[in-house]
């Protein structure tokens, strides 16, 4: 096998050159929406935190709190 021809190895490299380039086209088609799913949850969070805390103190000023409860019960 040490007789490869000139075709066989540049056939080999170029097969290899396409792999290549496939997977950084996945790798970077992964990596951009990854990004872009954090942009968005970066973007969210705030909104949805500001959200949850409202809710949150929207139902503990709703909570039925007799004599004797915990002003910090939530």
């Amino acid at each position: 096998m040490k007789d490869k021809s000139l075709l066989s190895t540049l056939l080999t490299w170029l097969a290899v050159g396409v792999l290549a380039i496939i997977a950084l086209k996945v790798v970077f088609a992964l990596l951009g929406v990854t990004l872009f799913l954090v942009a968005i949850a970066f973007k969210l969070l705030p909104i949805l935190l500001a959200v949850w805390l409202v809710m949150l103190v929207v139902r503990w000023f709703r909570k039925d709190r007799g004599p004797g409860a915990d002003p910090m019960d939530l």
